[in-house]
Formats: structure tokens, sequence, C-alpha cells
């Protein structure tokens, strides 16, 4: 339009329908596919390009890539797919790609869904992050420990300095695979001290993979003096050791701020018990994910009773999958749930479950037999029980 500047951001997501559609132009232009390359082509000098989902080979967009890689400070490539069989010239196409990759050293926001997964690209990628660390501050995807630890670390295996290394990360959602070689165990070392490294800056962890118990102790005592508004540690392999770092965590007066918590398909067992008891001073708290835990039944109910009254904000409460609760911790829960909120001041049952408080879901499938879930009213206060 005149009067405006040249288009420094193009999002062309979610358009997968488009791209495997025909198309009949008078330019030329056979299919959608085409007809959005031509508009990546048209374009200048780009600092965010967005094109997740649209079902885009990445070997195709090298040349994209290789003109707007100086500029970009945002590459979002979720749902782009790689032929399973790249040809005969695939070594010289992926060589292509790597090089264009290699121009994007300035990126703050990387998006790359399961690409890092696909061996081709595991070197290039592996560059791309060495060389956009510095300024990165929101990583997403599926990568080898081995490409996360070497692409964002500041430290060689030796224990010596590198230059670059993650130092400002703010959002890092990833899923980590490779993690059960022996050979990968000395990786961690690595994921700890880049976790280290952003304590200053991050805000956002969800990490997918199973760590165990150990480890996962390590990571969130790595984490132990960041900011975070929001922490996932779905299936690592939580236990005892980790939920006694997560209690010293919760029970300090700098806690984490946290908004949203997912500690689901850990077996986390008697040992979330201390945790529940510390999560009732985290008054932020708007969702939080126990499914799958192993919860004891009469304990964790009367526990979580407790804890929805104390937590004004919360507003999701995943409890699916926990046969252990059953109906004796489904009562123990609704039970305390009600003399808690009977010992409260009037302002504060207000807020915990009167009319003027937020609503909120509580999600019970699987934690209850189903001969038993007509004994479970459909409300609790603020609170719908879904079952």
């Amino acid at each position: 339009a005149a009067g405006q500047g040249p288009l420094t951001s193009l999002d062309i997501s979610q358009n997968l329908a488009i791209a495997a559609a025909p198309l009949v132009s008078p330019s030329g232009v056979t299919s959608g596919e085409a007809a959005l390359h031509h508009i990546l082509e048209a374009c200048a000098s780009l600092t965010a390009l967005d094109v997740s989902h649209t079902g885009f080979c990445i070997l195709e967009l090298s040349p994209v890539l290789a003109a707007h890689g100086a500029t970009l400070l945002e590459l979002r490539l979720e749902g782009c797919s790689i032929a399973a069989d790249v040809g005969p010239h695939g070594e010289r196409r992926v060589s292509k790609l790597a090089a264009a990759l290699g121009q994007c050293e300035h990126l703050q926001v990387l998006e790359l869904g399961e690409l890092g997964i696909v061996p081709a690209l595991r070197r290039p990628l592996q560059v791309l992050l060495q060389r956009c660390a510095p300024t990165l501050r929101c990583l997403r995807g599926t990568l080898p420990l081995a490409t996360l630890e070497l692409g964002l670390s500041s430290l060689f295996s030796t224990g010596t300095c590198r230059d670059g290394g993650a130092k400002q990360l703010v959002d890092l959602e990833v899923g980590l695979t490779g993690l059960g070689c022996a050979c990968q165990k000395q990786r961690y070392h690595g994921v700890v001290e880049v976790l280290n490294a952003n304590i200053g800056t991050l805000q956002r962890l969800r990490l997918r993979a199973h760590f165990g118990d150990h480890w996962s102790a390590a990571l969130v005592q790595a984490v132990r003096g960041a900011r975070l508004i929001e922490l996932a540690l779905e299936g690592c392999g939580l236990g005892p050791n980790t939920a006694r770092y997560l209690h010293g965590v919760m029970s300090h007066n700098e806690a984490w701020p946290l908004q949203h918590l997912a500690l689901s398909y850990n077996p986390l067992g008697e040992a979330v018990l201390p945790l529940l008891a510390a999560f009732r001073t985290r008054q932020r708290l708007q969702k939080l994910g126990l499914r799958d835990c192993e919860l004891p039944a009469a304990a964790a109910g009367s526990a979580l009773g407790r804890l929805i009254v104390a937590l004004p904000a919360l507003i999701d409460l995943d409890l699916q999958e926990n046969s252990s609760l059953g109906e004796v911790g489904i009562r123990a829960f609704l039970e305390a749930a009600l003399c808690e909120w009977g010992r409260q001041e009037q302002s504060i049952r207000s807020r915990a479950l009167g009319s003027i408080a937020l609503p909120g879901h509580v999600h019970l499938h699987g934690s209850v037999a189903s001969e038993a879930e007509a004994s479970v009213p459909k409300c609790l206060g603020r609170f719908k029980l879904a079952l």
C-alpha cells in the first residue's frame, strides 16, 4: 500500500490445503504451493518468516533462506517436510540448505517442529544453533540430545570454554531423542549447563524426554534461580529425588512465580504430598497437570481438595488417569475442599469457590470407576468436575 514501508514480516502458516490445491493462473503458476513460493521470492528483506504447517519441503526453501537469512530474527518451520528419497542430487541439496541456514545467525525465535530428528538435517541444524545461540530467545522443536547440547552449550565436553553459546533464552520447548545410549549420558551435563547459563532470562521451560529421577533433579536445581512462569516436565521420569528438589524451590521465599506447571506422566506417588502442600503458596498458579502420577488415594485427595480452595487463580487441574485415587480419593477431595472453604473468611470464600470466583475445571476421567461416577457431583463451587 502507498505510504507504507516494505514488508518485513510474512506469515503464510496453516496453508497446507492451499499448497496442495491445483491452480489455474495466467502467470503460469499451476499449484497453490508454487503460488506461495512466488510470494516468498517476491519479498524483500524479511525479519520474520512463518511457513509452519504448509507442507513445504525444507530443501526447496534454500534460496529463500539464503536471501533473507542475514536479516531474519524469527523463523518458524514446524510442519515442513523433507522427501524420504531426496534423489541423486540429495547431498548437494542438503549442502545448499546448510549454507542457507548458515546465513541465519541473528535469529531470536526458531521453531523447528520434527525437522531436528531427520538424519540428513542434524548437522546443518547443529551449525545453525551454534551460529544463532548468542541471540536466541525462543527455541521449540524435537532434537537429538547431542544436537541441543553441541548447538547451545558454551562448553566443550572437556570443560573448556568455546565462543558463543545461548545466554538469553526466554522460552525453551524441546523434545529430546537419543537419551537411552550410554554414550549420551555425558550430554546431560551439557543440558544442565545450558539451563544454568540462562537462569537470568528463562521464563518458560518445557522438556519432553525421559531423563530419570537423578537428572531431572539436576535440571530442577539448574533453574532454581530462574523466574519461571511455566514449567513442564511431563514424562521425564520424575521421582522422589526430583520431588524433594521441587519442594525446596516451592518452599523458598523467592520461588518461581509459576502460572502453569505440568508434571503429568511421572510416577510421583507419595512423593507428591509435600509438593501439594507447597503449591498452596503459589497464588498465581492457573494450570496444574498431574495426570497419571500414581497419586495416593485419601492423602492426595485431601491435599488436592485443600489446594483448589487455596489457589484463587487456578482454572485447570488435570487429575486424569490416576486410578489409584478411586472413589476413596475423590470423596476425600470433595470433603477436604468443603472443610477448607468453611474455615476461610467470607472474603476469601468468595474468591475460592463463590460466585465471583473464576470458573475452573477439574479433569477426573480415568481416576474413578465408572460405577462410582454417579456419586460424583458435576460441580464443586466454581469448578466443573469432568469425568
